[in-house]
C-alpha cells in the first residue's frame, strides 16, 4: 500500500540527519513547501487507500480522522526530532506548514468526492 511506503519514508527522512539531506535551493522557505507537500500526499495517499469501494459518508467517517492523524503525526514527528535527533530540531512553523498540507489535501479530497465521480461531459 501506497500510503505505508509514504508514512515510512517520512519517518525515515524527518528524522534523518539534516546534513545529509540538505538540498540546495534558492526559494525562501523551502522546508515548508516540503512538510506541506508531505502532508499534503499523507492525506490524500491514506484517505484513497482505505477510501471503500461502495458508497458511504466517507468524509465523516473517513477523511476528517485521516487529517486528524496526518496533524498528530505532524506533531509527534516534530517532537520525535526534538528528543531523538542531535542534528534535527523541533520547529512551530514546520507544524503549520503540516497542518496547512493536510487541510489543503482536505479540501481537495471534498471536491474530489463531490465532482470526482461524475462525468464532466
Amino acid at each position: 500500500m501506497l500510503a505505508i511506503f509514504w508514512t515510512t519514508l517520512s519517518v525515515y527522512l524527518f528524522l534523518s540527519s539534516s546534513s545529509s539531506l540538505s538540498i540546495d535551493t534558492q526559494v525562501k522557505n523551502a522546508d515548508k513547501y516540503f512538510h506541506a507537500g508531505f502532508h499534503g500526499l499523507f492525506v490524500v495517499f491514506w484517505y484513497l487507500g482505505l477510501r471503500p469501494k461502495t458508497i458511504f459518508d466517507p468524509i465523516r467517517k473517513l477523511l476528517i480522522p485521516v487529517v486528524a492523524t496526518s496533524i498528530i503525526y505532524g506533531i509527534a514527528i516534530e517532537f520525535a526530532q526534538y528528543a531523538f535527533t542531535d542534528s534535527r530540531s523541533a520547529d512551530f512553523f514546520d507544524i503549520l506548514a503540516n497542518c496547512s498540507g493536510a487541510l489543503i489535501a482536505f479540501v481537495l479530497m471534498l471536491a474530489y468526492e463531490k465532482w470526482g465521480h461524475k462525468s464532466v461531459i
